[in-house]
């Protein structure tokens, strides 16, 4: 059986492009002050009373809310794109990559706010201290 050039290439593509791969350690390039950060604002992201915005809908399950965004940390860190909270916030909690439009959170009867300037505001009190630090 005689193959055309471009029928060897597919199939040389198709099998390097399925052999396992393994990605590179989550937390690598992260500091441990930054994963733990990290785990406070995800973990923050469950707070009681809290509704989250997504591409157009409100979605009142928190843990729902994190795991999106914890999935999308893990995304972008396998790419090598995270390697600080604020990193974090930009690329997993700031807005959809497929509508464009920004994620929101609501916390009782505050009004909206960016999710990204929401987990800026508590990783400021992180830092300073005013909120003790989590056992993750």
């Amino acid at each position: 059986m005689r193959y055309t050039r471009t029928a060897v290439m597919v199939m040389l593509f198709l099998a390097f492009a399925t052999l396992p791969v393994p990605l590179p350690a989550l937390s690598l390039d992260l500091s441990s002050a930054a994963r733990s950060e990290i785990a406070h604002l995800l973990a923050y992201m469950e707070k009681p009373g809290c509704q989250f915005y997504r591409n157009g809908t409100w979605y009142g399950d928190t843990k729902v809310a994190r795991e999106h965004v914890e999935r999308k940390y893990h995304h972008f860190a396998a790419k090598g794109r995270v390697a600080s909270a604020e990193d974090f916030i930009t690329w997993a909690a700031t807005k959809s990559e497929l509508s464009g439009k920004p994620y929101m959170v609501k916390s009782g009867d505050d009004a909206p706010v960016p999710l990204s300037q929401w987990l800026t505001g508590e990783l400021g009190r992180y830092r300073k201290g005013a909120v003790p630090p989590r056992n993750e």
